[in-house]
C-alpha cells in the first residue's frame, strides 16, 4: 500500500508506512531524470541520501494540522490521533505549497470541484466546537493545513467563497475565531498590519464575522484566470525537524540555524537574512512569543527560493496562559522582559553579522512603532474594524517599548 506524491499532477514519489508506523518516501525515477525536477525539500536531496523515516517521515507530518486541530479532524474521520499516514490519506489533497498527497487510485481526469459555502455554515462552524468535522463530505474533500488553528482552505470568486473538491486549489486561507482566545482573528489582522507597515514583508489579512482571511502566498494565477500552487516548505521541514521540536527550548532550532539556512537557499540572501532579523525584534516589541520556526517558510519562487512573506503574526502575550518566553531566543535569553543589548550583541556574532548593522534595526523599529502606534491603530480601525484587543494589544507594546528601550540603555 502506497500514496502517490504529485506535482502539478506529475509522479513525484510515493509514501509508504513500515511496521513502526514510519513514514517512507521514495523518489520516482521519472522524477528524478526529469530536466526540470527539484527536491521536495531541502533535508531530502533527490541523490536520496537522507534517513528514511526521519528526514521524509518529519517533512510529509509537518503537513498535518497540530493540537486541538488535529484532535478535531481525527474524532470527525475516525482515524488515531498518531497516525500520520492515514490522516494523510484523508487530508493531504491540498497542503501548503505544491505538493499532493494522494491515493494510489487517484487519475489525473478527476473534474476541480468548487462547492459554494452558505454564509449560514461559516457561521455555525464559528460556534461550533469541531469546525473541523464538516470537511469530510463523503470522502470528496482533502484538505490539509498544518497549526493549531481551525484552519480552513477556502476558494474566493466574486466574494464568495467555495470548498475546493475534486484536487482543485484553494485560494485562500479562513481560519475561525478561537473561543479560548476572544479576538484571535482580529488580533491577528492587527499585528499582521503593524508589521507591515513596519515594512516587514507580510500577507494582508481581512477580518470577517467570527473569522478571517488570508490571500494564499503559495498560489499565482495564471493568464487564464487558473491558481496555479507554489512549491514551498517551512523551516522545520528545511532543516530536518519535527513540528514538535518547533520552540527552541524543545530542542528546536536556534535563529542561527535559520539564518545559515537561508544563507545557503535564498537567491536573495542579504534582504532574506535581514527580514528574519527584523521580524524578531517585530515578535519582541509586538508581544508575539509564538514566533517559531514553522512561522517561517522558503518559497520556490519561478526566479528561484526566497524566504516567503511573514504570516502568523500574533500578540499572543495579551492571553493569559500562553507562555511569554520567545519561541527564539536572543542569545542566551528568550524572556522578553529580559533581553538586553548585551543579548543582541551575543546573537550578532552568532549570526555573523555586524553588531551596528543589529543596533540601528533595533533602533529605528523603535522609533517607528512608538512615533507611529496611534496613527496605525486609527488606520486599521478605519480600514478593518475596532475591538477590545486592540488597545490591550497598544498597552502591551507601549510597555515593551519602553522596557527594551530601558535595557538597551543599561547596557
Amino acid at each position: 500500500m502506497s500514496l502517490k506524491v504529485l506535482y502539478q499532477k506529475k509522479l513525484v514519489g510515493k509514501l509508504f508506512s513500515n511496521d513502526n508506523s514510519q513514514i517512507t518516501f521514495e523518489y520516482s525515477s521519472a522524477w528524478k531524470e526529469s530536466s526540470d525536477s527539484f527536491p521536495v525539500s531541502f533535508s531530502m536531496p533527490l541523490s536520496g541520501e537522507y534517513k528514511r523515516g526521519r528526514e521524509d517521515h518529519r517533512f510529509f507530518a509537518n503537513l498535518l494540522p497540530e493540537s486541538k486541530a488535529r484532535e478535531g479532524i481525527c474524532r470527525g474521520l475516525g482515524i488515531s490521533i498518531d497516525n500520520d499516514y492515514q490522516l494523510l490519506k484523508a487530508i493531504g489533497g491540498e497542503c501548503a505549497g505544491a505538493l499532493q498527497i494522494v491515493a494510489e487510485d487517484y487519475t489525473e481526469d478527476e473534474i476541480y470541484d468548487y462547492q459554494l459555502i452558505p454564509l449560514e455554515e461559516i457561521a455555525r462552524a464559528v460556534k461550533s466546537s469541531l469546525p473541523y468535522t464538516r470537511l469530510n463530505r463523503g470522502g470528496k474533500l482533502r484538505l490539509s493545513l498544518a497549526g493549531a488553528q481551525d484552519k480552513w482552505p477556502v476558494y474566493i470568486d466574486k466574494n464568495k467563497l467555495y470548498w475546493p473538491g475534486g484536487g482543485a486549489p484553494s485560494s485562500h486561507i479562513l481560519k475561525l475565531s478561537n473561543r479560548d482566545f476572544k479576538g484571535l482573528h482580529i488580533n491577528e489582522a492587527y499585528s499582521t498590519f503593524l508589521a507591515s507597515q513596519l515594512l516587514l514583508p507580510t500577507i494582508k489579512v481581512d477580518v470577517g464575522d467570527g473569522y478571517s482571511l488570508t490571500p494564499r502566498y503559495d498560489r499565482e494565477q495564471d493568464s487564464e484566470g487558473d491558481i496555479i500552487r507554489i512549491h514551498q516548505e517551512d523551516f522545520c521541514q528545511a532543516l530536518g525537524f519535527s513540528s514538535h521540536m518547533k520552540y527552541e527550548s524543545e530542542g528546536g532550532p536556534h535563529l542561527s540555524d535559520c539564518v545559515n539556512l537561508i544563507r545557503r537557499a535564498s537567491i536573495s540572501p542579504a534582504e532574506d537574512v535581514l527580514n528574519i532579523i527584523r521580524w524578531q525584534v517585530i515578535n519582541l516589541l509586538i508581544g508575539n512569543s509564538d514566533g517559531h520556526v514553522k512561522n517561517l517558510s522558503i518559497l520556490y519562487t519561478s526566479d528561484g527560493p526566497r524566504l516567503a512573506p511573514f504570516y502568523d503574526i500574533v500578540s499572543t502575550r495579551i492571553y493569559k496562559g500562553i507562555s511569554r518566553n520567545m519561541a527564539l531566543y536572543v542569545g542566551s535569553e528568550n524572556d522578553p522582559g529580559q533581553i538586553r543589548y548585551s543579548n543582541w550583541l551575543i546573537l550578532a556574532d552568532e549570526l555573523e553579522i555586524k553588531p551596528a548593522l543589529l543596533e540601528r534595526t533595533i533602533s529605528s523599529l523603535i522609533k517607528l512603532l512608538e512615533e507611529n502606534l496611534p496613527l496605525w491603530h486609527k488606520q486599521f480601525i478605519k480600514l478593518q474594524c475596532d475591538n477590545p484587543v486592540l488597545e490591550r494589544i497598544n498597552q502591551l507594546i507601549t510597555k515593551q517599548i519602553r522596557r527594551s528601550k530601558k535595557l538597551l540603555e543599561e547596557d
